[in-house]
């Protein structure tokens, strides 16, 4: 039957490769983590094995990304983790600066103008940061003016504190190299594991 085809797939995904679990056991030892690999690695996977464990020891965090339907998606699969917020990283900025969207093409409002907001909005309030900061596809976010609002989320901010980056910085045509280096600039020495097997796709798809 379908169904029992999809389930005997889900779960055959969810066993996690051999480098995968060096990821996850790597999280106790290391505060601040880049994971890097091509679509299909399993990177939000790992994202949110990692929400997981954190949750666990009791720690406040927030799951980030840039695209409106993979957030969509984190939200349904992050039922029950207890004190995980899951936002895009514009629709926090819109609730922190309190003002309403525009045109999605006014790319001066989204890049500029609504992270200055948002960032001096956050710099004044009196609010409690967040223990631990994951940020699914964190290429898509490497600006200044959205890292600065990220900074002031975290506790001990970006260069001190817990975060946890997934993204890919090497089969991306629309980045240039220099993401990467602003995201070291940023938020300091990272440990970086690289992921390389294809675990959601088909060899041909993947190809």
């Amino acid at each position: 039957r379908p169904a029992d085809l999809r389930r005997a797939r889900k779960e055959e995904l969810a066993r996690l490769l051999e480098d995968q679990l060096l990821v996850l056991d790597s999280l106790a030892g290391n505060d601040r983590l880049l994971v890097t690999g091509p679509a299909g690695c399993g990177k939000t996977f790992l994202a949110l094995e990692a929400a997981r464990m954190e949750s666990a020891l009791g720690r406040r965090g927030l799951l980030v990304c840039y695209n409106h339907a993979i957030g969509e998606y984190l939200k349904g699969e992050v039922a029950g983790i207890d004190g995980l917020s899951v936002t895009t990283l514009h629709d926090l900025m819109l609730t922190a600066a309190g003002v309403a969207p525009v045109a999605l093409d006014d790319r001066s409002f989204w890049e500029e103008r609504l992270p200055q907001l948002a960032w001096e909005a956050l710099a004044t309030a009196d609010q409690p940061r967040y223990d631990y900061l994951i940020v699914d596809e964190v290429q898509d976010l490497c600006r200044r003016s959205y890292l600065d609002v990220l900074d002031l989320l975290l506790t001990s901010g970006l260069s001190n504190g817990r975060c946890l980056f997934f993204g890919d910085f090497d089969d991306q045509v629309l980045y240039d190299g220099s993401e990467k280096a602003l995201l070291d600039e940023v938020a300091g020495p990272l440990t970086v594991f690289r992921q390389k097997v294809n675990c959601r796709n088909t060899p041909g798809i993947a190809r």
